[in-house]
């Protein structure tokens, strides 16, 4: 298991067990990563100060997720003050396993 893969299995476990509330992991180069649990979804957000979040650290954020997230997501892009934020709501992986069964 990788570095990112057990940071976000932690985060992960920490969102379910608080749902509804953001938890927060800031990386050694300046990315955070945002998880909450909202109903059947988890919201994933990668933010950074004073530019975007880049395309490779989505994909690299995505492809350590503890479950796999649909290729199809509609990931947004905005900004608050000086926060730049990539976001996407995912299906939470029992809603995911649901829709497969």
């Amino acid at each position: 298991m990788t570095r990112l893969q057990a940071i976000l299995e932690d985060q992960l476990t920490e969102a379910k067990r608080k749902a509804g509330i953001k938890t927060v992991r800031k990386l050694p180069n300046g990315l955070r990563i945002e998880l909450t649990c909202i109903s059947q979804d988890v919201q994933l957000t990668l933010t950074r100060d004073t530019v975007y979040p880049s395309e490779q650290e989505w994909q690299t954020v995505s492809k350590y997720f503890p479950y796999p997230i649909p290729k199809d997501v509609d990931i947004k892009t905005r900004q608050e003050g000086s926060r730049y934020i990539m976001t996407a709501r995912i299906p939470s992986q029992r809603a995911m396993q649901m829709k497969f069964a």
